[in-house]
């Protein structure tokens, strides 16, 4: 009876060893599992940061290479009028982009962990990827107050070059001496509003007419803060507005520069021939056009026509005009009785404003109509 006991002993005794190690092999290979599905989340979550270390890497170095622009546009002012206002324009709006990708970013890092990791493992994650959003806000808020510094910087730098600039280039006076009339021009004959017009097209458009009608001399002024305005040299005309043929048309020379004023050009008109004179002055501008009291003087706008530049800046040439610009000529007539007797401004002209301008031959009475 004691040995068959014995022998189920044994047999139950090696049932249990090879249980337990049948057991023992499932939980190491459990492990083994286990540790390298933790070392795939591991590593999955250091590309995660690395990416994530990498883009706020990329902001540090906008911000860098928006402080070198700082240093640049404060140091030498040589940018554009028109840099200065995209400048201007692009600091004032958030960098959209930078939130879009975080978010993007942070969703697809939640989607991998989720599939490859426990809630427990993707709760700590989500703890370091909150800590390193929270540094990429503050980062992204530092951007917005330094772009917003920038563009306080520029907007005063604008201003500054914009008064350096209008220093350097002749300037018309803000309101002109009364004229004896004016005239608008057609839309599109000077300016055309296509949203590509520049202040260099309409001036190009004006000089080609002056070469039409045959004006060898004239100058240019900067006009308030957005235009500019080109004053043609004085020339004798007849009582229908026609200029003289040449070399009549030319009896009074260009007086050398200085303070521009309308008695002037009557001092100039003193020993003329008796008859007509003329002088226009073409206006491309946004702004009010206001005369002051002062009736215009021969002189005067003989010594504008003088005392201008030649063209204008490249700088302004470039700049997209205003939305309302037009062109405007001023019309100032003079008229001397006599070879003794002084030369008087012509209120109220009997010569109408488009004959003026057909008659000097700048452009078809049709094309004013």
């Amino acid at each position: 009876m004691q040995l068959p006991a014995i022998i189920v002993l044994g047999v139950v005794a090696i049932g249990g060893l090879a249980f337990g190690w049948s057991a023992s092999s499932k939980l190491d290979s459990t492990q083994q599992a286990v540790a390298a599905q933790l070392k795939a989340t591991q590593q999955s979550v250091q590309q995660d940061m690395s990416s994530l270390k990498d883009r706020v890497a990329q902001d540090e170095k906008a911000n860098a290479e928006l402080q070198g622009d700082l240093k640049v546009v404060t140091g030498k002012l040589k940018i554009t009028q028109g840099q200065l206002k995209k400048a201007r324009k692009e600091a004032t709006n958030p960098n959209k982009e930078t939130m879009q990708k975080l978010s993007a970013l942070d969703s697809s890092v939640h989607s991998e962990l989720a599939t490859k990791a426990s809630s427990d493992d993707v709760k700590n994650v989500e703890t370091k990827v909150a800590g390193v959003k929270t540094d990429l806000d503050a980062t992204h808020e530092d951007l917005k107050m330094q772009r917003s510094e920038l563009g306080t910087l520029i907007a005063r730098n604008y201003d500054e070059i914009d008064s350096v600039r209008r220093t350097l280039t002749p300037q018309f006076p803000a309101h002109p001496p009364r004229w004896t009339s004016r005239i608008k021009l057609p839309d599109g004959l000077v300016v055309r509003g296509n949203g590509t017009e520049t202040l260099g097209l309409a001036l190009a458009r004006i000089e080609e007419a002056l070469r039409h009608a045959q004006i060898s001399e004239w100058s240019v002024y900067a006009f308030d803060r957005d235009g500019f305005v080109v004053v043609c040299r004085m020339e004798a005309i007849d009582e229908h507005g026609d200029a003289l043929p040449t070399p009549k048309r030319w009896t009074i020379d260009p007086l050398p520069p200085e303070p521009w004023h309308l008695r002037t050009y009557l001092q100039a008109l003193f020993t003329a021939p008796q008859g007509r004179y003329r002088v226009i002055a073409l206006v491309v501008t946004p702004s009010q056009i206001l005369a002051e009291d002062q009736k215009g003087t021969a002189g005067e706008l003989n010594r504008l026509l003088k005392s201008g530049a030649g063209d204008l800046p490249s700088d302004m040439k470039s700049e997209t005009v205003e939305k309302g610009t037009r062109c405007e000529a001023l019309l100032y007539e003079f008229y001397k009785r006599g070879l003794s007797d002084d030369a008087r401004f012509v209120e109220q002209s009997t010569i109408t404003p488009v004959r003026h301008l057909s008659g000097a031959m700048l452009w078809k009475s049709s094309q004013l109509q």
